[in-house]
């Protein structure tokens, strides 16, 4: 089993996952209501979410595979965050896809399998990861009705808020 540094010394990335997901809920929010989305939310959501993976990659764990799917998730997200702000970066968009739900998905598992933070936010924490990579394969395929699509939206914006919050509590 891996160890690692955990809630006392990752404040700040719980945060930042509180924060991503609180955009993304605001920003679902705000298409509800005014049937237009605001991809200033989602472009802050994403780089946060991006700084979030970077720390957890310079953070305390161990295991050296749970490092890489950390990095992977960051480039991959660093990417999708920057095809948002420059046009005209379609196969950009698409590597940056692929990397991002490789490694988040792979990152959810490994950290479910090392126990990386506490028991309940390894779940929670899968949970997420498994909605984000649906998502992601959404992009890039479009394989998914639009009432799951919004349902997974919902679950990945609601388990970045529940993931930061477990992460902040003590083992």
């Amino acid at each position: 089993m891996a160890t690692s540094r955990t809630a006392r010394n990752r404040p700040l990335v719980a945060w930042l996952f509180v924060i991503a997901g609180a955009l993304l809920l605001i920003e679902f929010v705000i298409t509800l209501v005014f049937l237009s989305a605001n991809p200033l939310l989602t472009f802050l959501a994403f780089g946060v979410l991006t700084i979030a993976f970077l720390f957890l990659f310079l953070g305390g764990a161990k295991d050296t595979l749970l490092r890489v799917a950390f990095l992977v998730a960051a480039v991959g997200l660093a990417l999708i965050t920057l095809a948002q702000v420059i046009p005209g970066l379609g196969t950009v968009g698409s590597v940056a896809s692929v990397l991002a739900l490789v490694g988040t998905l792979g990152s959810g598992i490994l950290v479910y399998l090392r126990h990386h933070f506490t028991r309940n936010a390894d779940r929670v924490f899968l949970v997420t990861t498994i909605a984000a990579a649906l998502l992601l394969l959404n992009g890039i395929r479009g394989i998914l009705p639009g009432a799951l699509t919004t349902i997974l939206t919902v679950l990945f914006a609601a388990g970045l808020v529940f993931t930061g919050l477990l992460v902040r509590r003590r083992r």
